[in-house]
């Protein structure tokens, strides 16, 4: 039950963001076409599979590994979505009688990839997309940025601190290592953002990646970690931004903390390794100043 409850409640603050939630619904009314057939990856609740019903798509197919698509499927079945069908399980392992003119989905994380978005999109894109098919969405760039965010950097202070006579210092350097959701001010923004990842969805992309990213530091301030955030073009003119100076989203920002903060000025350059490891359903972090 407590899963179940933690899920809804997941889907609700989705579905309550109407940031992203009405920039696919433009999205999709802008380009699925009536007659379309639609492939839905990751379709949960089943909201974007509704918008492609709602859109006149002649067929979605709906894919969805947890229990949640029985809920979507009432949900489908009670608005008269009939063009809606809902396939269980993995979508490297479905077989559908058709290419299909369009992929919608909305797998992403904090960091657009968290789901491992690439390793189901490359998939279907392969296996299941007409050529010249679309894609939504198309694009994406990830961005990070040095932070001076004390608040965000307490997740990791707090286990530094003595409580109930007992050190949990152990516990603070675990902590240091784990990214985590946290909303950042852009006035906490110790350098410009910068884009470590442009990724281009028509193309093949390899799920994990390592990079170096060197960032100027523009005033003095106490480095507590680094914020990322990304941009995903969903359609022409149609582009869902998380940034700290956009719109509020349910993603937020994600934080990396540094080990312990550390005293920067203005016109610093700093070099941060980055590495993405890829898990089946998900995608590791690995960050480290060089």
């Amino acid at each position: 039950m407590a899963e179940g409850y933690r899920s809804l409640v997941y889907y609700r603050a989705m579905i309550e963001d109407r940031v992203r939630t009405e920039a696919y619904q433009r999205a999709i009314f802008q380009i699925v076409q009536p007659d379309q057939v639609i492939l839905d990856l990751g379709t949960g609740m089943g909201i974007l599979a509704c918008f492609a019903a709602q859109a006149g798509a002649k067929r979605i197919y709906a894919v969805e590994s947890t229990d949640i698509i029985t809920l979507a499927q009432n949900v489908a079945l009670m608005n008269h979505f009939d063009s809606i069908m809902f396939l269980p399980g993995w979508s490297t392992d479905i077989e559908i009688p058709e290419r299909v003119d369009g992929i919608v989905t909305e797998t992403l994380g904090g960091m657009a990839l968290d789901e491992n978005l690439l390793r189901f999109l490359n998939d279907a894109r392969r296996r299941l997309l007409k050529p010249g098919g679309f894609l939504i969405p198309n694009r994406l760039r990830l961005f990070i940025a040095a932070v001076e965010s004390a608040h965000a950097y307490d997740h990791v202070a707090f286990w530094d601190r003595m409580s109930y006579g007992i050190h949990f210092r152990p516990v603070a350097q675990r902590a240091s290592k784990i990214p985590f959701v946290s909303p950042i001010q852009a006035s906490e923004l110790l350098s410009q953002p910068v884009v470590f990842q442009d990724i281009n969805l028509y193309e093949e992309t390899p799920e994990a990646f390592e990079t170096i990213i060197e960032m100027t530091i523009m005033r003095s301030g106490y480095l507590h970690g680094w914020a990322g955030w990304f941009e995903a073009d969903l359609a022409s003119g149609n582009t869902l931004a998380t940034g700290p100076a956009d719109k509020r989203t349910h993603w937020e920002q994600v934080f990396f903390p540094n080990v312990v903060p550390m005293r920067v000025h203005p016109g610093e350059k700093l070099k941060l390794r980055i590495r993405s490891v890829a898990k089946d359903t998900s995608l590791l972090w690995n960050w480290e100043l060089v």
